[in-house]
Order: structure tokens, then C-alpha cells, then sequence
């Protein structure tokens, strides 16, 4: 038989469980010790990280001039087009909205870049340690705020 058509199984090398896509992994560097609502929010930041990577490059589709040179006159009574955002992503957002401005950019450091805890500390312009005290921190206060902004949106029937 031919080595190279051969279908390699697991099970033939004593292995028994197979890793799980790439996609559907939490990401390893920062799950260590984290249970509960930690790690629920950072699963949150993750959703909210890739949402943002894979549906906006920070520049709208077509300026409004744009637009207008495409569509012609009449464009406002169109309206803005609908940005579909799932519902976690969008308390996720709104309670990053009311962190801090040092607690949001170590969060934005964080999930937008995966590098060493030692390269993300400099990017912050902090030491390593204290990297990870505000990005401990941050978590703690979105934690809160994710409830507040969960606990109005039910208050308010949404």
C-alpha cells in the first residue's frame, strides 16, 4: 500500500482526542485561571474582537459623496443603511463605551494583537506587570458594566 494515500487515524498513535478548530477555540494565552464571569467576558471580548476584525476595516464602505455621485439626489430619504450587529457584541460594545480611556486601550491592545505579554506591556507603554493588573482590572469593571447595560436593556423591554 502506498504510504503517502494512506489515511492516518489517531487511534493508530495511542490518540484519542482530537483538537478542536481553530475558530471555535477560546484563545489559550489568557483562559489559564479564569472561570466564572471572567472567563465569560473574555469570551465576550473575543466575539467582540473578531466581529470587529471580520465585519469593519474602520473606513465606511462609500463616503456620502460617494453616494451621492452613485445614487444621486434623494440618498437621504434612504436613510443609513442597517449595520446587522449581534446582540452580545452590541452590550459588549456599549459597556467598553463607558470603561475608561487607559482601560479601553489596554483591552483594544489586548484582543486586537496577539503578541507576548512583554510586547503588549510596551505597545501600552507599561511594565509587564502592570499591563496585566489594568487588563485584570478592565475585565472587572466590564464585568459590571456589561451588567448595567444588561440589566437597562431588560428594564427597558429590549
Amino acid at each position: 500500500m502506498n504510504v503517502a494515500l494512506e489515511i492516518i487515524k489517531p487511534e493508530a498513535y495511542g490518540l484519542t482526542q482530537v483538537a478542536q478548530p481553530q475558530e471555535n477555540r477560546l484563545d489559550n494565552r489568557a483562559a489559564n485561571g479564569m472561570e466564572g464571569r471572567m472567563l465569560e467576558v473574555h469570551k465576550r471580548l473575543e466575539r467582540h474582537a473578531k466581529w470587529c476584525r471580520e465585519s469593519t476595516t474602520g473606513w465606511p464602505a462609500s463616503t456620502l459623496l460617494g453616494r451621492l455621485i452613485k445614487e444621486g439626489e434623494g440618498i437621504h430619504s434612504r436613510g443609513k443603511p442597517s449595520l446587522a450587529i449581534p446582540a452580545d457584541v452590541a452590550i459588549t460594545d456599549a459597556a467598553l463605551a463607558k470603561l475608561g480611556a487607559i482601560d479601553r486601550k489596554v483591552i483594544r491592545i489586548y484582543y486586537d494583537h496577539y503578541e507576548s505579554a512583554d510586547v503588549l506591556a510596551k505597545m501600552a507603554r507599561m511594565r509587564k506587570r502592570e499591563f496585566q493588573n489594568v487588563l485584570r482590572r478592565s475585565r472587572w469593571r466590564l464585568s459590571l458594566h456589561i451588567e448595567q447595560v444588561e440589566a437597562s436593556a431588560f428594564l427597558d423591554g429590549g
